[in-house]
């Protein structure tokens, strides 16, 4: 959902200016540590930008939600690897992401086509606004600073697009009620019952009535076990 996107790029932006070897980078590291989502544990001296998205998102969503939704890793190739077996990887350079995606890059870019290389950096989406997209990145000149760069521009390896919970869902559609003998119905309001020339009042829609016998286009209806009388399927809603 949107309040956990706004969430993680809220927390990334606390860390804007935490340098390498400082408190900030520590507190990064120690915070990745308590996941290890690739086995050993990181140190304060390995390249950091993958451990830093990770962190973000376990500050950010938790340990549980982080380790379920996000592709947590100190490695950008695992990254890739695991955004891939879990459906969120994105193999597009023209894509245009949303925030609190992430970004994966490729320095040996050649600009010509979608880049298939080996990732080298990766950083948190922070806003795409006119065709530029702002990014958090951790490690980048030895600190956490923004990066900004075109949609569709070169050294773009790719995104993983993290399903915090905002994705709109393809909705199935519900199987239809079938209005036999036996069905619950209610009767619309205003309905005329047949041999009558008054509309119902509007209690009666309220009351849920048994088909007991259907002729053609009429529907015969009861009360418990006494018949109220006859109506047009049209005005009938199986319940």
């Amino acid at each position: 959902m949107a309040d956990a996107r706004d969430k993680v790029i809220e927390t990334a932006k606390k860390y804007l200016g935490a340098k390498e070897g400082g408190k900030d980078h520590k507190e990064i590291i120690k915070v990745f540590n308590t996941v290890k989502p690739d086995g050993a544990a990181m140190t304060t001296t390995a390249p950091w930008c993958a451990a830093f998205a990770s962190a973000i998102e376990i500050l950010a969503l938790g340990k549980t939600k982080a380790k379920k939704i996000c592709p947590l890793s100190y490695n950008c190739g695992t990254i890739i690897s695991k955004a891939k077996k879990m459906g969120i990887w994105v193999e597009s350079d023209s894509y245009k992401p949303q925030e609190a995606d992430w970004i994966l890059y490729d320095w040996q870019d050649s600009g010509k086509g979608d880049n298939h290389g080996s990732p080298d950096h990766v950083g948190i989406v922070e806003k795409v606004k006119d065709g530029e997209i702002t990014v958090i990145e951790g490690n980048k000149n030895d600190r956490v600073e923004r990066r900004t760069l075109k949609v569709n521009g070169k050294y773009i390896r790719g995104f993983v697009s993290i399903p915090y919970g905002d994705e709109v869902k393809e909705s199935k559609p519900k199987a239809s009620k079938t209005l036999k003998v036996g069905a619950t119905i209610r009767i619309k309001k205003g309905s005329h019952q047949y041999g009558k020339t008054r509309g119902f009042a509007d209690k009666v829609y309220e009351t849920a009535y048994k088909v007991v016998e259907i002729r053609g286009s009429r529907v015969v209806f009861a009360d418990g076990k006494t018949v109220m009388g006859a109506v047009s399927s049209n005005d009938c809603v199986v319940q």
